[in-house]
């Protein structure tokens, strides 16, 4: 079973990451390692968040504040993986979401980028219909998560 390293950026998260890092560390899918890239936080309720970590599969990088894709890259450095899953410090994933994922990698070997849909939550709910894949629009627009 190959590793999965889940690469979450944060800053100033506190109201949201801990239901983040539930949701990745609740995976169906076992060989996960969480890479959390505290991108400089000053906010009192998410450095305590972060301190309180005892997973020994939860990695925690403090950096000076370079903003997401940079803090994202970081974690990308140092995973220990074949595939990875950048997951903001705002969002959840199912239960399911990595075993399902990686299945169709495996599955597929030609296939290297693999998304699904997502629901809204808090202040906006429903589907957040996301465009079909193009390598062009991905190149100057991100909008998958996976």
């Amino acid at each position: 079973m190959d590793k999965v390293s889940i690469i979450m950026p944060c800053y100033n998260d506190g109201k949201y990451i801990e239901k983040s890092i539930e949701s990745a560390m609740l995976q169906s899918y076992s060989n996960i390692e969480l890479i959390i890239v505290d991108d400089g936080s000053d906010d009192k309720r998410t450095l305590q968040i972060l301190s309180k970590q005892q997973d020994v599969r939860i990695k925690i990088l403090h950096i000076k504040y370079s903003k997401p894709a940079a803090a994202r890259n970081m974690g990308i450095s140092i995973a220990e993986r074949k595939y990875i899953l950048p997951l903001d410090a705002d969002d959840l994933i199912e239960q399911e979401y990595v075993k399902k994922a990686v299945s169709i990698m495996e599955l597929i070997p030609d296939i290297g980028i693999v998304y699904c849909q997502a629901d809204l939550f808090g202040q906006e709910l429903g589907r957040w219909n996301l465009p079909d894949y193009s390598l062009d629009k991905m190149l100057v627009v991100q909008y998958s998560f996976i």
